[in-house]
């Protein structure tokens, strides 16, 4: 989350700068961070996703500021992913899932809070029932599969985002309920009957560790990686204070830990069929 706040630091700044040039765009421009991004859990190399959302500027202001943004965050060794679009050209996007589900995690970050009222409001409370229902039944049969399927429970070298029971699994999971209920995040679930307090803490303090495992692989290794392989974990271990890299019951507890927590995403997403299915479908 520190690493969300230095950048939305920066893009807030240049921001402010861009606005005195560009006034025109102060009631009619904003920044919304979308994705990862969106949902503050920026590692190291994660790409940073925005959509540029306006009503009817022209398209000369709109290259100027986008790309003085851009090229700034690309300057400062990022990836930026961005779509510029109005509130009527999100609801034309819906029909890509990967789109859908970016947008969910959208969050105000700089520009005229109007106009993110108005694309909240009449976007994303009032997505379509038929697209939300078709996109949520594809990431029900997902989490069944994962839960149903002959793919070893604990693998040696685990992907910790896109793998067997890692980061998307749970994401999926709050995906499902956001899109229905505009849960805040992660931590919201507990707002919904049919989960228990101490069920979602469990599945929290799994998705946090994911997420600091995953920080320290790109900290560590200088790149974008995910799959936490051998070699790795010995530097792993001792970033995350399980020991000194040279002892082998330092990687044991880093492993024994992420287990424990594997086992848990494993058996909440086993008890999801009388929860969360049932109100879904």
């Amino acid at each position: 989350m520190q690493l969300t706040y230095i950048v939305d630091a920066e893009i807030l700044r240049l921001y402010g700068l861009l606005e005195k040039d560009f006034p025109e765009i102060r009631e009619r421009f904003c920044i919304v961070a979308i994705g990862g991004y969106g949902r503050m859990e920026l590692a190291p190399f994660s790409d940073i996703d925005l959509l540029y959302l306006h009503n009817g500027l022209s398209d000369t202001i709109l290259t100027e500021v986008i790309s003085k943004i851009n090229t700034f965050l690309y300057d400062s060794g990022k990836e930026v992913g961005h779509a510029c679009r109005t509130i009527e050209e999100c609801r034309n996007q819906l029909d890509n899932v990967n789109t859908f589900y970016a947008m969910i995690d959208s969050r105000f970050l700089a520009g005229s809070e109007d106009l993110y009222t108005s694309y909240e409001t009449h976007f994303l409370k009032n997505l379509p029932l038929d697209i939300i229902t078709n996109y949520n039944q594809d990431k029900l049969n997902y989490l069944q599969a994962t839960v149903n399927s002959d793919f070893p429970l604990l693998v040696a070298e685990p992907d910790l985002k896109n793998g067997h029971l890692g980061l998307r699994n749970i994401q999926a999971i709050y995906w499902i309920e956001k899109s229905t209920s505009y849960i805040p995040s992660l931590s919201g679930l507990a707002l919904i009957p049919f989960f228990t307090r101490g069920e979602v803490q469990q599945i929290e303090s799994a998705y946090d560790f994911l997420l600091r495992a995953r920080i320290a692989l790109h900290a560590l290794h200088n790149r974008k990686v995910d799959r936490l392989d051998l070699t790795l974990q010995p530097d792993v271990a001792e970033y995350m204070g399980f020991g000194a890299k040279t002892e082998v019951t330092s990687i044991d507890k880093l492993m024994n830990t992420l287990y424990t927590h594997q086992n848990e995403i494993h058996s909440f997403m086993g008890i999801l069929p009388g929860k969360i299915y049932s109100q879904v479908l």
